[in-house]
């Protein structure tokens, strides 16, 4: 079996390879970007990291196996943190 691996749903660091936690690649980001354009990115973010195309391009490889590191909080409603999004 082969696998591929992607760090970007999560930020995670060690996957990436900057340095430092998400909030502090986040903090970064809003200061490089400006407001509207680093909400414009995280609006988006979840919605372009993973599509079909993506799917097709890992399949064509054979790979049958993928690791997307995801966090709780894509899962929370964030003006309700008891309720959880269904996949």
């Amino acid at each position: 079996m082969q696998c591929a691996t992607g760090g970007h749903t999560n930020m995670e660091n060690f996957i990436t390879g900057y340095p430092g936690h998400e909030h502090e690649m986040r903090r970064a980001m809003l200061e490089v970007l400006g407001k509207e354009k680093y909400d414009f990115f995280f609006d988006r973010f979840l919605e372009y990291f993973f599509t079909r195309e993506d799917a097709r391009f890992l399949k064509s490889l054979s790979l049958n196996c993928v690791r997307i590191p995801i966090n709780h909080r894509h899962f929370i409603n964030k003006l309700n943190p008891s309720v959880i999004h269904a996949l």
